[in-house]
This record gives structure tokens, sequence and C-alpha cells, in this order.
């Protein structure tokens, strides 16, 4: 058989079929069988399984993890705005107090008495005036300090 018959049996032309020696055929024969069996022993057993486990594990915690701060974050904020809350209301509570204890007559007329200088008919009234020496006297102010020659000289020669 001539390489241009060979050519057309297999459908190429001027190609010459020529097979690969046997040592070559066995080695790429038993590659391909021992990625076939890997695949296999992986596939076997309870391997898969840990690893899809492991896998949606991991994709759970990744698709979780932002709505969880979120959620923490939010549970805080609302602590915190209790806590505010309840000052708030305890400081209602005492401006309340303090706004009963301001409508007494009592307090009332102490404030008029203590403020206005107000007094009941009938009572005299005196206020008391500390003595002159009690008081902190005034200096006079200081003289101004001398002006420096230059400007003293200046204001000579313009005038």
């Amino acid at each position: 058989m001539t390489a241009a018959t060979r050519g057309a049996s297999t459908g190429r032309r001027g190609a010459s079929h020529r097979q690969a020696p046997a040592p070559v055929r066995r080695a790429v024969a038993g590659a391909a069988g021992r990625g076939r069996d890997a695949v296999a022993a992986v596939l076997a057993g309870d391997r898969p399984l840990a690893l899809a486990v492991v896998g949606v594990v991991a994709v759970s915690a990744l698709m979780l993890a932002r709505p969880l701060t979120t959620y923490l974050d939010g549970r805080e904020r609302v602590v915190l705005l209790d806590a505010k809350g309840e000052a708030l209301r305890e400081e209602i509570a005492r401006l309340e107090a303090r706004e009963r204890d301001l409508t007494t007559a009592e307090h009332v007329e102490l404030r008029a008495r203590e403020r206005l200088g107000l007094v009941r008919p009938g009572e005299i009234p005196y206020v008391v005036i500390t003595p002159e020496t009690d008081r902190p006297r005034l200096a006079s102010p200081a003289p101004p300090p001398p002006r420096p020659w230059y400007r003293r000289l200046l204001d000579a020669l313009v005038p």
C-alpha cells in the first residue's frame, strides 16, 4: 500500500497514518485509567458529602454575614434608644415635679419677695446697705504710656 492509498482510506490526503508505539499507548491508557480511578475514588464514600456540606456552610455564612451584622447593629441601636428614652422619662418626671413646686402659692410668694422686693400690706420693708469701706474702690485709670521719640518727632514735623 502506498502513501496515497493509505491517505485515501483515512480520508486525509497525503497524510500517513502511523500508530504510536505500544509503550506510549499503554502509558496514555494508564494515565487515563488513573484519572478515572482518582475521580471515582473522590466520588466514592463520605468525602463528597463532607465537601458538599462544607461548601454549603461556607456559602450560607457568606450570604448571612451582612443581614446578621445589620440585625446586631439594629439590636444595639434599640438598646441605646431604650436607655435614652428612660433618661428622657426621668428628666420629664423631674421637670414636672419642679413645675408643681414652682406653681405653689408659697413658692410664688417667695420668688416675688426675693426678685421683685414685694412685701405684704402691713409689713415694713428694709434694705441692708453695706458701708462704703466694704465696697471695692475703683482705681483711677493709669496714664497712657509715653509715646516713643520718633512718634513725637513726627507729630512735631507734620502739623
